[in-house]
């Protein structure tokens, strides 16, 4: 690598990544959202970079849970392969049901953001009846002739 920074090599190349990953951002976020800014006023642009700063983190946040691969595709890719899906909402026994391809080749990681953001949570755990234990009084290794019972929930 050939520079005319001051800072040494490692430093220098850790500066050229970080300068890369943010080209490439602005790269997707121009192939995207700011491919149509709505407006020539500033307050209309301003509010266009809110939310497409928001859209972009919540892209970016699905695809790292969705898959190692969709952790580092475009956002472009991501909304193509797990947002965009072809499916069926199916109504039945008054339950809401969505019917994804079965030969769909992202399923496994929709699957994996699905269960991530919107699969209820597990159930309870039952709540035990109390059970007396009894443990001898004193310190560990001592002999002692009486005991105490105390309330635990297991």
């Amino acid at each position: 690598m050939f520079t005319d920074s001051p800072l040494g090599m490692l430093d220098a190349e850790a500066d050229h990544r970080r300068h890369a990953v943010i080209e490439q951002v602005i790269a997707d976020l121009k192939a995207g959202p700011f491919a149509h800014l709505p407006s020539a006023k500033f307050m209309a642009n301003s509010a266009w970079l809110v939310l497409t700063v928001i859209a972009f983190n919540l892209l970016r946040a699905a695809g790292t849970i969705a898959s190692r691969f969709h952790a580092k595709a475009t956002t472009g890719t991501i909304r193509a392969q797990l947002i965009s899906v072809a499916a069926r909402i199916i109504k039945s026994a008054r339950r809401i049901r969505l019917r994804l391809p079965t030969t769909w080749p992202w399923r496994a990681a929709w699957h994996e953001l699905f269960t991530a953001a919107l699969a209820p949570p597990p159930p309870p755990n039952p709540v035990h009846r109390r059970q007396a234990r009894t443990t001898p009084l004193g310190e560990a290794g001592q002999t002692g002739s009486s005991t105490t019972t105390f309330i635990a929930f297991s």
